[in-house]
């Protein structure tokens, strides 16, 4: 089925992996974005909530528009690749 009545979501997991330009401390109620992070991704939960999917945390690197270092990439690599390990499909 599609649309309203599909199915085809429901129960999956999802997750949502994001690369963000700004710095983490800029995503509060007192930052410059004005907004958390969970505020900004609302439409997804709906979403996700709407198609019967498990939500899962969300992953995040902050700070890609300025230029991060080798090590901080490798960092957050090796944290996605454990976000992944740890929320995988059985």
């Amino acid at each position: 089925m599609i649309g309203s009545k599909g199915d085809k979501l429901k129960g999956k997991k999802l997750g949502l992996a994001m690369s963000i330009g700004d710095k983490k401390e800029n995503y509060s109620p007192k930052g410059s974005v004005s907004f958390t992070v969970d505020e900004v991704i609302t439409p997804f939960k709906a979403s996700t909530v709407h198609v019967g999917a498990v939500a899962l945390p969300y992953f995040s690197v902050f700070g890609a528009s300025f230029q991060a270092s080798d090590e901080e990439i490798n960092h957050s690599a090796k944290e996605y690749i454990d976000y992944i390990f740890t929320y995988r499909s059985n």
